[in-house]
């Protein structure tokens, strides 16, 4: 009985169809990674925003500067800033509502989260993804989502 060898077309097929479903594979994880990422970032907001409650719960105040303003407003990056540092216990009880990392709260991509706050204590804010509707809540926080994609921002109440 002859001993059969692949020919050179088997084993240049067998590479192809390898190569194939490990393409097929590697764009399926970068999916998967992407979704993880998206759902960290809602899950990130939500516990930004509960840490936002507990604080008011707490003091009767949102952590936010101080600075008071007349309207809802979205925070400015040093504003953000220092309501983290307070949230992580930088505050009259040293409480800490929420754990950083070197003091920085960011979403999987880096950013800061988007933070809508009721500065005038009305018990409403307009909701940043449909400004014609308002939201029942003192604060909203969101991610802008990944810089580089066009996917979106990642609101936690959709």
């Amino acid at each position: 009985m002859k001993k059969r060898n692949f020919t050179l077309i088997e084993l240049l097929t067998v590479i192809v169809i390898i190569g194939v479903i490990a393409g097929l594979s590697g764009a399926a994880l970068m999916r998967g990674r992407e979704q993880a990422r998206r759902t960290e970032a809602r899950i990130g907001a939500e516990a930004l925003r509960s840490a936002i409650s507990q604080y008011e719960g707490d003091y009767g105040v949102l952590p936010h500067t101080g600075h008071e303003s007349l309207n809802h407003r979205d925070l400015e990056p040093g504003e953000y800033d220092s309501m983290i540092g307070r949230l992580a216990g930088d505050n009259p009880r040293n409480n800490r509502y929420i754990s950083t990392d070197d003091g920085e709260y960011r979403d999987p991509w880096g950013q800061r989260y988007e933070v809508r706050l009721d500065t005038n204590y009305s018990g409403t804010i307009p909701n940043p993804a449909d400004s014609s509707k308002t939201m029942n809540r003192s604060a909203a926080v969101w991610s802008d989502g990944n810089p580089d994609r066009e996917e979106g921002p990642i609101y936690p109440w959709d």
